[in-house]
């Protein structure tokens, strides 16, 4: 009689653990779908808790963005430096093939570059070109000193744009996006039915896709921030641009003078060109003139012996 009561418990025992297995096992599954067989509904958050957290880093760009995160700050800043100079040469081409070739040695290159011939009839001003460069961010001083060294700089200006709170917040979004590409390709490999398949390839596709734009976004951060931007507008002269201190009472007349005998030398130099460039011009309205005097002398002299010639007179009767 007991031994049947012991193997009646016995049995009993079995059949509560096979039913608190399968409960486990219920509870398990749904864990690991996030609440739901839909898999449609897998979001970055939910794949994170489906791991340790310190398996995946967190996603911080709004506190980076804000600044409330004191630590989030690198030790290297991000800078991005844009220059502006404006020089002034004696020989345009020469300074182009001289900039170029520095550009080359120092690791860089020219990104863009007009060359505009001017006009004809330019008095001082002749050619002027714009190029932009782009050189390594350590060697830009190297740079802006061989200009001031082959040509004459009149104006320059720096802008610094510190872009480092953007830089670590696009290398978090693009660690939680690679962790979150991770944990969709196990999803996909444990996918049991078609549905399944097709809504984890969906998410995984779209995942790829933002990785790939944010990878695209810091490598152009990468080269923003090491390799600096100069825009170099060069203006060819006859005479460079003297910029000097506030001078005296004599001083002023003396420059002055000076400047407009330069000028009146230039004046008499492109009137003489005119004239001699102008010589055909010159010599078809002569021509014109001649024949045209000509034809009025001319005219002239047969009216005015129209008018001295005698009449005739009637025969007398």
């Amino acid at each position: 009689m007991k031994r049947n009561y012991f193997v009646l418990t016995l049995i009993v025992l079995m059949i509560l653990s096979l039913f608190c297995g399968c409960g486990r096992k219920a509870v398990a599954n749904d864990a690991y779908w996030n609440g739901s067989s839909d898999l449609g509904y897998v979001t970055e958050d939910s794949v994170a808790v489906s791991k340790p957290e310190a398996e995946y880093p967190k996603y911080e760009s709004d506190s980076a963005e804000s600044g409330s995160t004191a630590g989030s700050i690198p030790h290297n800043q991000k800078l991005i430096r844009t220059l502006a100079l404006e020089t002034e040469t004696e020989d345009l081409d020469q300074l182009l093939t001289n900039v170029e070739a520095r550009t080359q040695e120092l690791g860089g290159y020219v990104e863009q570059k007009n060359v505009y011939r001017g006009s004809a009839y330019a008095n001082r001003v002749y050619r002027h070109g714009n190029l932009t460069i782009r050189i390594p961010a350590e060697k830009v001083d190297q740079f802006v000193l061989h200009i001031g060294d082959t040509s004459n700089i009149i104006s320059s200006n720096e802008d610094v744009d510190d872009i480092s709170l953007q830089y670590v917040a696009t290398e978090s979004r693009i660690k939680a996006l690679e962790a979150q590409q991770t944990r969709l390709l196990e999803l996909l490999e444990q996918a049991e039915t078609m549905e399944d398949l097709l809504k984890i390839d969906s998410q995984l596709t779209n995942v790829r896709s933002e990785l790939e734009q944010v990878t695209s976004q810091l490598r152009l951060y990468d080269n923003l921030v090491n390799y600096a931007t100069i825009r170099l507008t060069i203006t060819e002269v006859r005479e460079y641009t003297v910029v000097q201190e506030e001078e005296t009472f004599w001083q002023r007349i003396v420059n002055g003078l000076k400047e407009n005998l330069q000028d009146l030398g230039h004046t008499a130099e492109e009137f003489a060109i005119f004239l001699i460039t102008g010589l055909p011009y010159f010599l078809l309205i002569g021509a014109v003139l001649v024949v045209l005097i000509l034809w009025l002398r001319s005219a002239r002299r047969k009216r005015a012996k129209k008018r001295t010639k005698p009449l005739p007179q009637e025969d007398s009767q």
